[in-house]
Formats: structure tokens, C-alpha cells, sequence
């Protein structure tokens, strides 16, 4: 391969490490930080579920602390009911599940602050 500089017009050499090396620890130094600081709210991103159970067993429904739908369980005796019955239940049932998933919510920003 030829080199099209003479031999003193080569471009000097850098060591690419020590700045990559600062600039890699500078950010691993940040997301340390920054994982340190979003730890109280670690919670909320979690799968971690919230159920709600229909007052007969019949349905429970599960969702994640920001209100996203995991299961849907169906107990003993939603065999028996109506559809439209079975179906406004677990609408319900869903809706107490998201309103404990907002009070946890809360309950976590408020330990926060």
C-alpha cells in the first residue's frame, strides 16, 4: 500500500485509549449515578404485578405498577355467568387493579420526595 505522505509529513499518532478511556469512565461513572438516583423508583418499571380479585373469586386480574395488563384468571364459578355478566365483571375487576397500581404509584413518588 503506498503512503502518500513523506516521511515528515506523516500525521502524528495519538494513543486512542486515554481518551476513549476517560470518556468510557466518565460514563459508566454517570450511569452509576444515575442508577443510584432512580433506585427509589426502580418499582415502577418492574414486572412485578398487582392483582385484583373479584369479590366472588369468580376473576382476578393482574397488571404492572404502570397500569399495563399481565393475566386475567378466571375462578370457581365464572362457568355459571352470564357473558355480558363475566365480562362486566372483569371490566371492573380491571379498574380496581388500575386504581391500586395509581396508589402505588403515588405512594412511590411520594416516598421519593
Amino acid at each position: 500500500m503506498m503512503d502518500n505522505h513523506g516521511p515528515d509529513e506523516r500525521i502524528p499518532e495519538r494513543p486512542l485509549t486515554s481518551g476513549i478511556a476517560e470518556g468510557v469512565r466518565a460514563f459508566v461513572k454517570q450511569m452509576t449515578d444515575l442508577g443510584r438516583r432512580a433506585e427509589p423508583l426502580r418499582h415502577l418499571l418492574e414486572p412485578s404485578g398487582i392483582r385484583a380479585e373479584a369479590p366472588g373469586g369468580e376473576v382476578a386480574v393482574t397488571v404492572t405498577a404502570g397500569g399495563a395488563l399481565i393475566a386475567v384468571d378466571f375462578g370457581a364459578g365464572h362457568e355459571e355467568m352470564d357473558e355480558d355478566d363475566l365480562a362486566a365483571l372483569v371490566l371492573a375487576t380491571y379498574d380496581r387493579a388500575l386504581a391500586d397500581a395509581e396508589r402505588h404509584r403515588r405512594e412511590g413518588i411520594e416516598e421519593t420526595a
